[in-house]
């Protein structure tokens, strides 16, 4: 049996535009002035040439939790604001938020805007157990899979997934043993342009993605592109490799026979509701 994880929210990245140039830069000094009274702080290593970045600490994590952004782009000023939910305690979110007025103004729900955001799923079974396709891209990056992870798309295409062994993670990053396998899926999407308040219409980013136990492929209805599917996969191809080798007809034949055995990830009747539930989570302190 495969028990698959409900998802997480696992980071969000905010942005606002400036009506001018002024403005942009009467929040950056507000932000500098944070920073020598102790309550941001520069990071220690040198993130972008071209964006000033502050970070804010917080107690749940080493790590820096919060990062706040001013830069430029061809639309002109705008300022970003990265955070990770599940590492952020009531206190510390209730005060990333006030952080966020003291400097910027404004009703921050309203005038903040989700550009970035990065879901995740995780299954209790071993990676090796399965293979992955992602039909609405054809980069894959293979570098780091000896290493336990799988990249599938580009880092800067709207939609990328990335597949990775969670156990040995955590195991390596935080000595943190789990008496069971965990393979975790990260859905990162780009270019969102939602108000905080639309999160719930965000579409599931599970949907663009097929995970099918290798042990389904011994019922797969064999004709052409299927035997030549099976045999790249024999001979070490991954899922997106042997997807792609195949002309336009073939994918769409493998596309149809694949889908039925595919787990069912991006089929969520509540997916909706849940993420309404995280805004509602991230919003309910200043109700």
């Amino acid at each position: 049996m495969i028990t698959i994880i409900n998802p997480n929210l696992d980071k969000i990245t905010l942005s606002r535009s400036f009506s001018s140039l002024t403005e942009f830069n009467k929040c950056l000094g507000k932000a500098r002035y944070k920073r020598t009274i102790g309550d941001l702080h520069y990071p220690k290593f040198k993130v972008s040439k071209y964006q000033t970045i502050f970070v804010k600490q917080y107690p749940l994590d080493q790590k820096p939790c919060v990062y706040f952004k001013f830069g430029s782009t061809k639309k002109g000023s705008i300022a970003w604001v990265d955070f990770t939910p599940t590492k952020l305690d009531l206190d510390s979110w209730i005060d990333t938020v006030f952080t966020c007025v003291e400097i910027f103004w404004g009703d921050f729900f309203q005038e903040f805007r989700i550009q970035n955001i990065e879901l995740d799923m995780d299954i209790k079974s071993p990676m090796e157990d399965f293979i992955f396709i992602a039909p609405k891209t054809r980069i894959e990056n293979t570098y780091y899979q000896q290493k336990g992870s799988l990249y599938l798309g580009s880092k800067y295409s709207p939609n990328s997934f990335i597949i990775y062994d969670k156990q040995k993670q955590l195991y390596e990053k935080k000595h943190k043993v789990i008496p069971h396998s965990l393979t975790r899926i990260e859905a990162r999407i780009r270019r969102v342009n939602l108000p905080m308040s639309q999160l719930s219409t965000l579409d599931n980013p599970f949907k663009s993605i097929l995970v099918i136990p290798l042990k389904r492929l011994t019922n797969i209805p064999l004709h052409k592109a299927t035997t030549v599917f099976l045999d790249a996969i024999h001979s070490g191809r991954t899922g997106q490799e042997a997807y792609q080798e195949q002309g336009k007809e073939g994918r769409r034949a493998l596309l149809q026979a694949l889908s039925q055995m595919a787990l069912r990830l991006g089929h969520c009747k509540s997916w909706g509701l849940w993420l309404q539930h995280q805004y509602d989570l991230l919003y309910a302190p200043f109700s």
